[in-house]
């Protein structure tokens, strides 16, 4: 039996009077925020994560009305790289030789006569963050285990796998290492998309099935700032600041039930065979250290394991030689006499990994 027009009327117009009202609240939700951010209380929503990260570093630069040369802590600006090592640096726990290199030996190009090289490319886990020169793993595995062994210690703080792809074409192939490690930590994956992260990086795309770079030169932090300062850069949405947000909080639901979105994975998947295929070309064996994040200490299923399962079935379908930390530093926690994560790795973590790695390269008859 039909509804009366009259009911019918009556639904109808119970329908445009929510319609109106949801419009009316995301209006007013949509205004308010723009005032809020207006009056500088809060960044407003840029839908990009790469964008969202260079807004919050150069904001408070703004307010200050003062630049700063990206010379903090051990690293500088490099036009390609994003940045680099910054030769000469020294402080209490970090010392930077004058070949750039984490450490105090100056490592020449030209190898020593009978002596095998490895060169460690990696991000601050392998570099040694808040650790001394001496207790990062490719030191401890120099100094304990393999002392007849040149080891070069290129890790780089804040480096995602792109940037270690370059800087092995650009820099490291010239080293003529006989082994390169390569220290991939899980969550370096999502920086293989972010076009900025400590600061602009290079980036790159899948034109198809192919790798490309996406990036050019990259400003200094005092152009960039001037480019803010100028306005031709501006700390604003286009579009609906609501469109910008839902558009970001899809971007984190897929990572959250993935552990990491398929275009990262497709990237640096990429990355990963360019990496593997240059060391190989140059005569050098590859070997890829799995660094998982601390949350695997802290319970099962975790996205750091799940990312890794993937980054095995890689490098089983590569047939590149690796070590999975996860179960190893899982068992070591148990059994330790202190924590191997504060933040970064400790001191004994760098330890136990570097006698993990000893043992796995000497199974595999490395170097």
């Amino acid at each position: 039996m039909n509804d009366p027009p009259a009911s019918r009327l009556g639904a109808a117009k119970a329908t445009l009077f929510s319609l109106l009202t949801l419009a009316l609240i995301l209006c007013a939700v949509e205004g308010g925020w723009r005032l809020v951010c207006l009056l500088g209380w809060t960044l407003p929503p840029s839908g990009d994560r790469s964008l969202d990260k260079e807004w919050e570093w150069v904001a408070p630069r703004l307010a200050r009305g003062a630049d700063e040369p990206l010379k903090k802590g051990p690293n500088q600006h490099d036009p390609e790289l994003g940045w680099m090592l910054w030769p000469g640096y020294r402080d209490a726990d970090n010392t930077i030789s004058a070949s750039g290199h984490r450490g105090t030996t100056e490592w020449r190009k030209e190898r020593a006569p009978g002596k095998k090289r490895i060169l460690f490319l990696g991000d601050s886990y392998t570099y040694g963050w808040e650790v001394k020169d001496n207790e990062s793993y490719p030191a401890v595995l120099a100094e304990r285990f393999l002392p007849d062994v040149e080891i070069i210690n290129w890790g780089i703080p804040g480096y995602g796998t792109d940037q270690m792809l370059l800087l092995w074409e650009k820099h490291g192939v010239s080293y003529s290492p006989d082994v390169v490690v390569i220290g991939f930590y899980t969550r370096d994956i999502a920086r293989n998309q972010l076009r900025f992260y400590s600061f602009l990086k290079p980036c790159f795309t899948l034109e198809g099935d192919n790798l490309t770079l996406a990036t050019g030169t990259i400003p200094s932090p005092t152009e960039l700032y001037s480019d803010y300062v100028s306005g031709k850069r501006r700390i604003a949405t286009e579009g609906l600041f609501l469109s910008a947000y839902f558009k970001r909080k899809l971007q984190e639901i897929e990572r959250k039930d993935r552990g990491l979105s398929e275009m990262e994975w497709r990237v640096t998947e990429k990355i990963l065979d360019r990496l593997i295929a240059g060391i190989r070309e140059a005569g050098a064996v590859p070997f890829v250290l799995f660094i998982p994040d601390d949350e695997v200490l802290k319970r099962e299923g975790t996205d750091t394991e799940v990312i890794v399962s993937r980054l095995v079935a890689w490098a089983k379908r590569a047939k590149a030689d690796y070590l999975d930390l996860c179960p190893i530093l899982r068992a070591k926690a148990k059994e330790s006499p202190g924590p191997l994560y504060q933040g970064h790795w400790t001191a004994l973590g760098h330890a136990a990994v570097a006698e993990a790695l000893f043992h796995a390269l000497q199974a595999r008859g490395i170097p």
